[in-house]
């Protein structure tokens, strides 16, 4: 019941922090997720490690999932491909891309 409380917390707080880029809220939310994970093993000393290890790991995995879903990382590719901004082929290749 408490992870639930905790976990409610964090998504309000991030929503309310406008100025946090994807990928901080991906690690914020990666960390919560895998420590949740992490505190379902191990037993007293060991279930304190396992979490540890749980929300280093999501923290890492969260913020390359955010990072790879950026909508600036999606116009790089774009722009890389040779489209140029603000034309119906870039459009077309942002949508493709998201």
């Amino acid at each position: 019941m408490n992870n639930k409380i905790l976990i409610s917390f964090l998504f309000l707080f991030l929503a309310s922090c406008s100025s946090i880029d994807n990928k901080t809220i991906g690690n914020t939310l990666g960390a919560a997720a895998g420590g949740v994970i992490g505190a379902q093993f191990g037993a007293g000393t060991g279930k304190l490690f396992m979490t540890a290890i749980g929300a280093g790991l999501g923290s890492l995995v969260g913020g390359e999932i955010a990072d790879e879903l950026s909508v600036d990382k999606v116009k790089k590719k774009c722009e890389e491909l040779g489209f140029e901004e603000n034309t119906s082929e870039f459009e077309n290749c942002l949508n493709k891309l998201k």
